[in-house]
């Protein structure tokens, strides 16, 4: 506050200590616009949605992913299972003879 005083004092305009302090309280506080809530609630709510469409998507791919790569590997079981008894059936059958 005194640094003030002398900031003022120094421009020729008398100010004492305590009018400052009283001056300042008064207008160290200000309304914020009117619409300032309204547009941090809306960046905010975009923001989460945002996060929440990315992390539905990611987990969706790695769902869809997975149930992908079960389909096949149990694909290629079945298809070299099915190969397999199909060659030891046809070994273990006598040939036709003429």
């Amino acid at each position: 506050m005194e640094r003030l005083r002398e900031f003022f004092s120094k421009r020729g305009v008398a100010v004492g200590a305590s009018g400052l302090v009283a001056v300042l309280s008064a207008n160290a506080v200000q309304a914020a616009p009117v619409g300032l809530a309204l547009t941090i609630s809306t960046s905010a709510t975009i923001g989460a949605s945002t996060v929440v469409a990315t992390t539905t998507a990611t987990l969706t791919k790695a769902i869809v992913m997975t149930t992908l790569q079960k389909t096949i590997v149990a694909t290629v079981l079945v298809v070299a299972a099915g190969a397999g008894i199909y060659e030891a059936r046809q070994a273990s059958q006598p040939s036709p003879t003429k």
